[in-house]
């Protein structure tokens, strides 16, 4: 059968260098049935980079924090303490 998952994603957002910047994703699925939430980013004229995924709960790699709410259907991704290379377009799996 055909899955289809709608995803709303933060539209752009700026910061100042140094600061914590939180990306959120929310999607609606059928009664939670689906497995990890991944993130990627893309930075321009590159291909698209894997950062993390989890199923449930907060991971930290690196930088990057992700959190996965299954109740809220609700993904956060942080990136802490903002540089320059961190401009990207971040996207968020289901």
């Amino acid at each position: 059968g055909s899955c289809r998952t709608e995803i709303i994603q933060s539209s752009n957002l700026a910061a100042k260098m140094g600061t914590d910047v939180k990306f959120q994703c929310q999607y609606n699925n059928l009664k939670g049935n689906y497995d990890s939430v991944y993130w990627y980013l893309q930075r321009t004229n590159q291909r698209l980079t894997y950062i993390y995924h989890t199923f449930q709960g907060t991971v930290e790699s690196e930088r990057y924090q992700l959190s996965v709410d299954r109740k809220l259907s609700s993904s956060t991704l942080t990136v802490k303490q903002v540089q320059p290379r961190d401009r990207a377009v971040y996207y968020c799996a289901v």
